[in-house]
């Protein structure tokens, strides 16, 4: 928390990246990974954990935990979103962007978020 700003911040690494990686795996080698896992569980499980970060530092009683507010880019959008929607009204605000919505042919059809049906 920035004692001058009143702004606090937390940054959760995505799948297989950061404290979350065994080794160092890149772009084809990566998706594989969560494929052979499956999308759905690895998205289960980044939710479970943003969310579980979300009320534990709500719990901290060191931030006004109704003026949380979600940023995610890329990899952040592409977990995020399903992220901000569990979260529903916990959030004070969302911001989402740059994610790419053609997966390029190298990678695996298991992973592509792009066109996946609404259940």
């Amino acid at each position: 928390m920035d004692r001058r700003t009143g702004i606090a911040a937390v940054a959760i690494d995505g799948p297989y990246h950061g404290d979350r990686a065994t080794e160092l795996v890149d772009g084809p080698p990566y998706q594989e990974r969560m494929a052979a896992i499956g999308i759905d569980t690895v998205t289960d499980s980044m939710v479970e954990d943003w969310c579980g970060c979300l009320e534990a530092v709500g719990d901290l009683d060191v931030i006004d935990a109704s003026r949380v507010a979600y940023l995610g880019f890329s990899m952040g959008t592409r977990f995020g979103l399903p992220c901000v929607a569990e979260a529903g009204n916990r959030l004070r605000c969302a911001v989402l962007g740059k994610y790419g919505m053609r997966q390029p042919p190298a990678m695996p059809a298991a992973v592509d978020m792009a066109y996946r049906p609404v259940v």
